[in-house]
Formats: C-alpha cells, sequence, structure tokens
C-alpha cells in the first residue's frame, strides 16, 4: 500500500508516494519514540534531558529523510525549518502511513493501490 505526502514546505511540487513499508512504520515509531521521550515529565538528569533533546531533534529529521528519500539540496531545506515545522511535517508522515491515508486525509483504498 501507498500513501501520498505533500512536500511542498521543502519545495517539492507534486505530492511523493511513500510505501507503507514495515521499514517505514518503524522510522515513524523511532522518531514518535523520540519525540515522546522529550517531552516525557520524568525527572531526567540534565545529560539526559540534552539527549532526549538532541533525539527530538535529530530523529524525525533522520526519518523524514529516509522515507522520503530526499536529496541532499531536499534535506538541506527540511534542516532549515523551524522546529515546529519539522514536528509538524513529521506528524503528517507518521498520520499517513500508519493510519494508510493520504495526507490530505483521504483514506486508502487498497483495491486502487494495486493497480
Amino acid at each position: 500500500m501507498s500513501v501520498k505526502i505533500n512536500a511542498k514546505i521543502i519545495g517539492i511540487k507534486a505530492p511523493i508516494v511513500v510505501k507503507t513499508t514495515n521499514k517505514n512504520m518503524r522510522l515513524v515509531v523511532k522518531a514518535n519514540k523520540a519525540l515522546a521521550n522529550a517531552s516525557d515529565p520524568v525527572e531526567k538528569t540534565d545529560l539526559q534531558t540534552l539527549g532526549a533533546l538532541e533525539d527530538a531533534l535529530t530523529v524525525p529529521y533522520e526519518c523524514i529523510v529516509n522515507i522520503l528519500k530526499l536529496t541532499k539540496t531536499q534535506a538541506n531545506k527540511l534542516d532549515e525549518l523551524e522546529f515546529d515545522e519539522v514536528i509538524e511535517f513529521m506528524g503528517r508522515i507518521s498520520n499517513a502511513i500508519l493510519n494508510n491515508e493520504d495526507d490530505d486525509g483521504k483514506v486508502i483504498d487498497t483495491a486502487d493501490s494495486k493497480k
């Protein structure tokens, strides 16, 4: 099955078709885990807090680059976005892949995806 991701935020005009493979699902879960760990209210040492923050900044970026198979130029555009924009973009990708719906919220018809 595949989903379409709108990547205009990084200058890509046409939607990117992304397969909902195990690999892409693992990447999405990894990014969500890093974000959840950074926002976990459990007290952490300063080093643990910095590690969680580093993961929250790095892991979603790397996952987006891998899932969308971005070129270096496209990855640089992603890197220049504000943190909130990257997180929102990762959220849209995550929702599309985990819920099998295009970035615009349309549910994918599995019969159509096999054509």
